[in-house]
């Protein structure tokens, strides 16, 4: 059966193989593109429906390493740095160094409107502006400094720059640590206001549905999570908190994209793009680690597989290191390539993840199942929107890459809370085999109360009747045997002593068989049968007789109650005394046999059987009424060629 769910896995296993090169493949090609990109060059564009009214002149370039120069100091510098260099070690995202870019710009009289410019999407950038008479301005388009794309007077990347008939020297500081941006090229595109409005409007995301399909989204995603964490609050189980901390993790990455990018009403934008540009790398690297938080405790790995589940401890570890030096990367003066972390975690998790749901798949539970479904449809959907925009460049698909991932997530959504519902029901499930086991230990324990309060009845009785009798005996046989030695009768206190003698032995072997019934350590039937064996040859031997038993291994494994127990020592060594005294045997044999439904113990010897008055006797009445306290059968069976007596019960 194994080897054949082995067989049956393979295919599986290929496939999970597949993907991971695939997509390994996919992120080595990323890194080399983004450790050895190419350089770009500046560029001056210039709208060609105004092309011939505009005249721009040459860009020149400075570039201020430490970042603390005022404007007034670096317009008494020599703008002399190539802007090659400077494109490319803008490209390195450091906030610590400081681009300033200068041009001016002309407008013939045939242009009826105001004249502005438009800039790549740098993190920061002011724009000054000195027209012809002198008269000077300052304005900020950079990300950081106007925030939300749709909430401002101006276009976040366009910058008024003068009217018709005018001239003007244009000179633009830049600082650029966006990780979402990856600028090549310095560009300043030129043209009126009024195409830069009719640009916007035309290429605003939210148009065409986009925003409302992100505004659907974040909404299932934020009442999924709110609706699991307080499931979580109710039950107070792992998998609840973590799954609804993944949930709202993911939420909240994609509200950020709808709040900056797509809203079209403030009231519900409560971040902008620069809260997108500090967080992004952050916001990919936490719904990691809850997922694999989650999928630990979803399927019970520290109980069924703990080798996996120290693993993903120390994979979250590792992420949890990633994310450190992630939000150190973005948040510190440096030239290191702010992807690196995001790139090694992505590089790591696809086939860590891979090879956690195959061990997972093999544990053949259908909760298992859940989870390697659901997170296999997010791993698929997640491949196929990466995979889309290498494979092709059309741009009018029914579903951009954002959503394909997004209909995956809602799928994973759907199939986890499904698994949760049966996993629900197989926590009701056991803890309702709990309380049965509970309420069944309970009973066990009241019946082992009832049989220690009845053993102890007993014993009370056993010391008041045989213990009781013999020493009241012992007293009246005392008194007998002084009176005769005081009227000088030595025989007859001669009598009375040896009476007394068997009284006090027989009372102190029911003293010791009733210490051996009560102590804990002889609760097995193993000591029964020792106990018994060395009684039979202890007496037996002494008349020169051989006791032989022959004892079934069932019998050991038997369940005997205390009570039971003692009473059937106390036949069996009444019987063996009474074969020792009376029977003249050469063997005495002890046999035990465990049938279907009843065990039989029979106990044989061979002399001269026992005469129709002793089985009349006290001893023979008091063995019949053991076997009745056991609810056994007690039969004998006796002649010339022996006598056997059989306890069936």
């Amino acid at each position: 059966m194994k080897e054949s769910y082995r067989l049956a896995l393979k295919p599986a296993q290929a496939l999970y193989l597949s993907l991971v090169k695939l997509e390994i493949c996919r992120s080595a090609i990323i890194i080399f593109l983004i450790l050895f990109v190419v350089k770009g060059s500046a560029q001056v564009v210039v709208h060609e429906s105004v092309e011939d009214s505009i005249i721009v002149s040459e860009i020149t370039c400075f570039i201020d390493h430490q970042g603390n120069l005022s404007k007034e100091e670096v317009e008494n510098l020599p703008f002399s740095e190539n802007i090659e260099e400077a494109i490319e070690l803008l490209a390195k995202n450091n906030f610590e160094r400081r681009f300033w870019f200068k041009f001016n710009v002309k407008a013939v009289d045939s242009i009826s409107e105001d004249i502005a410019v438009s800039f790549p999407p740098f993190s920061e950038i002011t724009v000054y502006v000195r027209d012809d008479i002198g008269k000077e301005e300052e304005k900020k388009v950079g990300v950081e400094d106007l925030g939300n794309y749709y909430f401002v007077d101006s276009n976040q990347k366009v910058a008024p720059l003068l009217q018709t008939g005018q001239e003007a020297e244009v000179l633009v500081a830049v600082r650029h640590r966006s990780r979402m941006f990856k600028i090549q090229s310095f560009y300043a595109f030129i043209a009126t206001k009024k195409h830069f409005d009719q640009v916007k409007m035309k290429y605003r995301p939210s148009k065409g549905g986009d925003g409302y399909v992100f505004l659907l989204f974040c909404g299932i995603m934020m009442f999924q999570g709110l609706y699991v964490l307080l499931q979580w609050y109710l039950v107070r189980k792992r998998e609840y908190f973590y799954y609804g901390a993944f949930i709202l993790s993911v939420f909240i990455y994609y509200y950020l994209r709808f709040s900056a990018f797509y809203a079209e009403n403030e009231t519900w934008a409560f971040t902008d793009a620069t809260d997108v540009q500090h967080f992004n790398d952050a916001l990919l690297i936490i719904p990691i680690i809850f997922y694999l938080l989650f999928a630990s405790s979803f399927v019970d790995l520290r109980k069924r597989d703990y080798k996996l589940y120290m693993a993903i401890r120390i994979f979250v570890g590792f992420l949890f290191l990633c994310l450190i030096a992630q939000v150190l990367l973005l948040n510190t003066h440096n030239d290191i390539n702010k992807m690196i972390p995001i790139l090694i975690v992505l590089f790591f998790q696809i086939p860590f993840n891979i090879y956690a749901l195959i061990r997972i798949a093999r544990q053949k539970r259908r909760i298992a199942w859940f989870l390697v479904i659901g997170s296999s449809v997010a791993f698929l959907s997640h491949l196929l929107a990466n995979l889309i925009p290498v494979l092709t460049t059309a741009t009018s698909g029914v579903l951009s890459p954002l959503e394909i991932t997004m209909l995956g997530l809602i799928i994973e959504v759907i199939i986890f809370n499904g698994g949760l519902l049966v996993k629900a029901k197989e926590s009701d499930r056991e803890r309702i085999e709990a309380q049965k086991s509970y309420i069944e230990e309970l009973k066990n324990r009241q019946s082992l109360q009832a049989e220690f309060a009845e053993v102890r009845d007993k014993i009370s009785s056993d010391l008041h009747d045989d213990v009781g009798s013999s020493l009241s005996s012992i007293g009246i046989y005392s008194y007998a045997a002084k009176e005769n030695l005081q009227a000088g009768k030595t025989v007859q206190a001669s009598e009375l002593l040896e009476n007394i003698r068997r009284s006090a032995e027989t009372t102190l072997n029911a003293m010791s068989d009733l210490v051996w019934a009560t102590n804990p350590r002889n609760d097995s039937n193993d000591k029964l049968i020792e106990r018994i064996r060395s009684f039979g040859f202890e007496i037996l031997s002494a008349r020169e007789c051989i006791f032989k038993t022959d004892i079934d291994e069932e019998f050991y494994l038997l369940e005997l109650n205390q009570a039971d127990r003692k009473n059937l020592l106390l036949i069996l060594k009444e019987a063996i005394n009474n074969s020792a005294k009376y029977a003249e045997a050469s063997e005495v044999r002890l046999t035990i046999r465990v049938l279907s439904n009843t065990c039989q113990v029979q106990i044989t010897d061979d002399g001269i059987g026992i005469m129709t008055n002793a089985e009349q006797g006290n001893g023979m009445r008091t063995m019949r009424k053991r076997a009745e306290d056991m609810e056994a059968e007690f039969d004998l069976f006796t002649g010339e060629e022996g006598t056997t007596i059989k306890i069936t019960f």
